[in-house]
Parts: structure tokens; C-alpha cells; sequence
């Protein structure tokens, strides 16, 4: 199960040789991609203690990251190349360390992605009907992802992407023209 984290530290309880009841933290700082930001935030750790979450990167946009607790490692993400993309946001992980997220530039729309060691971060585009418009908020183990997507102009609707069947988009409650 995964845990939100909001803050630019992590805590992980330890809780192997400690009495019933009693509960021992241990605080890391997880190091900036670039020296000297002012901002830092962790979204989402999984089962093995990474952390995916996002620097300002000193640009304006943020900086996608995965940060490994064992190794202290950082690794930026880096970003879509569609409309010169800048940057890009973590919004959450799964237990295989992959990550979500969306990507955007300097006058271009956001764009959800899956970012996976082996792949890298790749788009996963909009619903049909959409205008090039996708943010992505969370991914489980099977790398189901779900968001929204902007169509017909201004319309939010809510999606799953799956590896075998893309962007689906999912039904609205009540006749809504959003979901």
C-alpha cells in the first residue's frame, strides 16, 4: 500500500526490536537535484522506502524524481520531448519503482506519463476528442493508471491507461458532462 508523503522529509518507522506501543522514527533529508532550490516535495513512497516527488529545479518548472532511501541516490526523470518539455511532476510510484506523472513546457499542455527504468518517461497522450491535455495521479502494481483528460474543449474526464488498452475513458456519475 502506498503512503502519501507531503513534506521534503521522509519518515521511516523502525519497527523491529521496539516494545508494543512504542514507535521510533528515523528522519532523512532527501538531497536536491539542483544545489541551491528553494523547494523540494516528496508525493508518494512505496513498500521499498523510494520516494518519488519533484524539485523546483530553479527553472519555474519542476524536476520529476526518484529517490532511493537505501542507496541515497536521486535521479531526475527528466521530461517528454513533445513541446519541448521541460519539466515534469511525480505524482506517485509503484512497488516496481515505476512512476507517474505529467509533463509540461514552456506555451504546451500537460501530458500524463509512465516512467520505468527500463523505458524512461513515455507519454500516454489524451482521450479522443481531447486537446493534448492529461495529468496523472496514481499507478498500482499491475501499472493501471488513473488521471484525467480535457476533451471537447474544456470537459475534465476521468481515465484509466492500461499497458494493453491505452487511455479508456471512464463513466460520469448522474449524466455529467465531467467525471
Amino acid at each position: 500500500m502506498l503512503i502519501r508523503v507531503l513534506a521534503a522529509v521522509i519518515l521511516i518507522v523502525a519497527a523491529c526490536g521496539i516494545a508494543p506501543g512504542e514507535v521510533r522514527y528515523r528522519v532523512r533529508l532527501i538531497p536536491r537535484l539542483t544545489p541551491g532550490t528553494q523547494q523540494n516535495e516528496a508525493q508518494d513512497i512505496n513498500q521499498s522506502g523510494w520516494v518519488a516527488g519533484n524539485d523546483d529545479g530553479g527553472s519555474g518548472f519542476g524536476q520529476a524524481y526518484l529517490w532511493n532511501a537505501q542507496s541515497n541516490q536521486i535521479q531526475n526523470l527528466g521530461s517528454l520531448p513533445a513541446c519541448d518539455a521541460e519539466g515534469g511532476r511525480a505524482t506517485a510510484l509503484n512497488d516496481l519503482g515505476h512512476v507517474t506523472g505529467h509533463s509540461a513546457g514552456m506555451g504546451c499542455q500537460s501530458e500524463a506519463y509512465l516512467w520505468t527504468p527500463e523505458t524512461g518517461m513515455v507519454g500516454l497522450g489524451d482521450l479522443p476528442g481531447g486537446t493534448f491535455f492529461s495529468e496523472a495521479y496514481d499507478i498500482n502494481n499491475l501499472d493501471q493508471i488513473v488521471g484525467r483528460s480535457v476533451v471537447d474543449g474544456q470537459q475534465s474526464r476521468a481515465f484509466l491507461w492500461t499497458p494493453g488498452q491505452g487511455m479508456v475513458s471512464l463513466a460520469s456519475l448522474n449524466g455529467s458532462t465531467t467525471s
